[in-house]
């Protein structure tokens, strides 16, 4: 019987409440959203959210996107490490030695009775402040290809909970990539939602224009006087392989012989462009009804239940969350990532057909403008694609790690 699977009836509910939990790692938002879904998960199964705290880096996008929240953050002073030998990595190297005895310190003061590490260069001082300290440790993997401070991680922990099945990995256990409830929830709401509650949250994503709004996933109006809405997103960063396209590719998409191979009125096109990006996009050099730009969504849910399609990059996170809600997507991974994990993330599910993916080598403004409209013309395809993706997404994830951490926190 696995640590997840094991009956709970004996611990205590003030047991669990008083368990505490530090989150090790972080950098980016596909490490902390992620590591949020497990906290809502924890206090879902009754741990106190005072007694969750996590320890990143202050180098990182933690300090951000924990903002709002109640969990206390412990800033290190590590960077991530340079794989070219030279000065910065030299500086790297120093500045990861600092953090781990700030990470072994950090985890004595603190002492949690169970380490969580969700990846990313931040938390490998916690995995050696927690392994110094006798403290049992969950690593956490999202990607197919694990990277590497996941590898080392895995070394150290007692379990491994794994987003994919198949990735090498000891200890191993699948349980899925944790989502946050207003996520999962969204499944829900996409299968009901009306003509009006559509229009109103495109008013409220400053979606503008064309006023008929149309069902995501119900094929188009015989009149013609629908429209459809394509997501492209390139991450908390941004990808400017995206962003330097999606002016024109908007413009184009909305062009009256596009328009007519799709029967639409409008293509509404909600570019995310990151908080870096968004300063480098240049605007359509015409207005484009329906275009919109944003920096970073803090209104995923709002966005996931009005999209018809969605174009991004193939980090572990994003791959879960359109995958769970059934959207159809084309993704584009990031080519440079670490052991090309953002391609195989994505190609496994290629191959179930529950996505496209095209290749950033082979990304143009034409080609992706036309894979985009035959999409949208084939509503079969486009309705067997979302099928394909709920069938191989996994909603409670979260719950199940939840499992894993009391079990290690309260057999340790």
């Amino acid at each position: 019987m696995s640590l997840g699977e094991a009956p709970e009836a004996e611990i205590s509910k003030e047991k669990i409440k008083e368990l505490k939990v530090l989150i090790a790692g972080g950098g980016t938002g596909g490490h902390i959203m992620p590591a949020l879904a497990i906290c809502q998960a924890l206090i879902v199964c009754g741990v106190s959210g005072a007694n969750i705290e996590f320890l990143g880096s202050k180098s990182g996008q933690d300090k951000k996107l924990l903002e709002g929240t109640n969990f206390k953050l412990h800033e290190l002073d590590n960077k991530p490490l340079n794989r070219k030998l030279n000065l910065e990595l030299l500086s790297a190297i120093v500045s990861m030695l600092r953090s781990v005895i700030q990470g072994y310190k950090k985890v004595k003061s603190i002492n949690p009775d169970v380490v969580v590490a969700v990846g990313g260069f931040a938390s490998v001082p916690g995995i050696l402040g927690a392994k110094l300290n006798s403290k049992p440790i969950l690593q956490i993997n999202l990607d197919k290809a694990p990277g590497l401070a996941v590898r080392f991680g895995s070394i150290f922990a007692n379990i491994v909970a794994d987003g994919f099945k198949d990735t090498g990995l000891k200890k191993s256990q699948f349980v899925g990539i944790p989502l946050r409830a207003e996520i999962v929830d969204t499944v829900d709401r996409r299968a009901v939602i009306t003509e009006a509650s559509a229009l109103l949250i495109k008013s409220e994503l400053g979606i503008t224009g064309f006023n008929g709004s149309q069902l995501p996933g119900n094929g188009d109006r015989s009149d013609g006087t629908g429209d459809k809405t394509v997501v492209v997103m390139g991450g908390s960063l941004g990808a400017k392989a995206l962003n330097d396209m999606v002016p024109e590719l908007a413009a184009r998409l909305n062009r009256a012989d596009s328009l007519a191979r799709c029967n639409l009125k409008q293509i509404n096109v909600y570019h995310i462009a990151g908080n870096r990006g968004i300063n480098e996009v240049e605007p359509p050099k015409e207005p484009v009804t329906g275009y919109t730009l944003k920096g970073f969504e803090l209104k995923m849910d709002l966005l996931y239940q009005i999209a018809d399609l969605i174009i991004c990059r193939s980090g572990a996170s994003t791959v879960a969350e359109i995958l769970t809600i059934g959207i159809p997507s084309i993704m584009v991974p990031l080519p440079n990532a670490p052991r090309n994990h953002q391609y195989f993330n994505a190609i496994t599910y290629e191959k179930q057909g529950a996505c496209l993916v095209m290749e950033q080598k082979d990304l143009q403004v034409e080609l992706l403008s036309d894979t985009i409209i035959n999409l949208l013309a084939d509503p079969a395809k486009m309705g067997e694609m979302s099928r394909k993706a709920l069938s191989v997404g996994v909603k409670d994830a979260g719950h199940k790690i939840a499992k894993i951490i009391i079990r290690l926190a309260v057999r340790n």
